[in-house]
């Protein structure tokens, strides 16, 4: 399961990489900036869908019979469709008001949207059934078609947005009509509310949490994108889409250490050591990836990138930063969430994300688009602390919701 866990993230955050290298490298550094706020937009919707039946998901369901889980995914899949529904109503609204290729590209985003969110949850889906190879084989028919289609579109002359986004979103939607194909469960988006009611416990709290962080991560893109420019934009994205392998070894510790830890929780278990180990060994990996990206010579960095290296080397430092910041607290965030502290979590982002909005917007405002980059760290390295604070707390406090009846 472990090997299929990482083979999958692997295939889907590589495919991610590829997408945006791709693209980087075959348009304008105006153009790859429109791509770039899209993307951004569809990270943010992604991840408050995983906050809302992902991650709950994984926690109500990983120890059920298959009655139940087959419920529990008819009811999560089915609340992804309707909020990929409801995330293409404001990309639409903005169409008009961005035009351009930025528009186009929003356009696309809007018509992808619920299949894009269909096929993400899929995957928590499987992992919560020890299916990871599973959500492999999904990915893996992705990123083939993904690219495929790419491929045609990058060797023309007519390198359209809405063409070039369309075929990343269109893939996802035929992943998840594999989806379901692999498990004949049926979306019922009927269910949606069912599912809101049943997960509110922990739905509401990590939703809110992940957008005040993620809204304000998004705020300081889209001012760097207005303030600087979208050259500025495509700079941020371009140090990311390097970094990028370091989400692969992200997502692929929360996916398999998600359901392990809440195993844990239930049982009783302190989950200090796994969560101290994770952290360590996560930052250990991520700071000696963005010292090779650091200290790569220029004319490496423009073969991969062409153009768009000189903007990505500037900010190569405080991104990565940022990454080795990030990386320190997964450990902590994950126990938190297998306790069902999304009390805990909700505070740690209330409290982050204003520094996140002052030093980010401030600093592309004030001075320039490597200077938001280090406010961003700056902001994360409170959040390590804070979150390291808040699970030491969660982890010594009893259990009353684990503990077993009396026979």
């Amino acid at each position: 399961r472990m090997f299929w866990t990482f083979a999958d993230q692997a295939i889907s955050s590589l495919t991610n990489v590829g997408l945006s290298l791709l693209i980087a490298r075959s348009v304008s550094e105006d153009d790859f900036g429109a791509f770039a706020l899209a993307f951004v937009t569809f990270t943010f919707a992604v991840g408050l869908v995983r906050c809302i039946v992902g991650e709950p998901y994984v926690v109500k369901f990983s120890a059920v019979n298959d009655a139940e889980r087959r419920r529990g995914t008819a009811h999560g899949t089915g609340a992804a469709l309707s909020l990929g529904l409801l995330a293409a109503v404001p990309c639409l609204i903005v169409v008009p008001v961005l035009g351009g290729q930025t528009g186009a590209a929003f356009a696309a985003l809007a018509i992808s949207m619920p299949g894009l969110m269909l096929a993400d949850t899929w995957r928590h889906m499987f992992f919560a059934a020890g299916r990871p190879a599973a959500a492999a084989v999904n990915d893996a028919v992705w990123a083939v078609l993904q690219f495929t289609l790419l491929a045609i579109l990058l060797t023309g002359e007519n390198r359209s947005m809405f063409l070039i986004t369309m075929a990343w979103g269109m893939s996802a939607l035929v992943a998840a009509l594999v989806g379901y194909l692999q498990t004949g469960i049926a979306p019922a988006p009927r269910a949606t509310f069912s599912w809101l009611r049943e997960t509110r416990d922990m739905s509401v709290q990590l939703g809110l949490g992940f957008t005040l962080n993620m809204g304000a991560i998004n705020v300081v893109t889209y001012a760097i994108g207005g303030l600087l420019g979208l050259a500025a934009a495509a700079a941020m994205r371009s140090a990311q889409v390097l970094l990028g392998p370091l989400n692969l070894v992200f997502a692929g510790f929360n996916a398999f250490v998600l359901p392990v830890l809440s195993r844990a929780a239930v049982a009783g278990d302190r989950l200090l050591r796994p969560a101290l180990f994770g952290g360590l060994a996560l930052s250990g990996v991520a700071a000696v990836w963005v010292a090779i990206l650091v200290l790569i010579p220029d004319s490496l960095g423009e073969m991969i990138l062409k153009k768009n290296w000189e903007g990505a080397d500037r900010l190569m430092l405080p991104c990565g930063l940022l990454l080795v910041t990030v990386a320190l607290v997964l450990g902590a965030t994950n126990s938190l969430v297998a306790l069902s502290r999304t009390d805990l979590m909700l505070r740690l982002t209330s409290i982050q994300a204003p520094f996140m909005l002052v030093l980010g917007v401030g600093g592309a405002w004030q001075w320039g688009v490597v200077e938001a980059a280090y406010g961003l760290f700056i902001a994360q390295a409170v959040g390590v602390v804070l979150g390291w604070i808040f699970f030491l707390k969660a982890d010594a406090d009893p259990r009353r919701w684990a503990e077993q009846p009396e026979v």
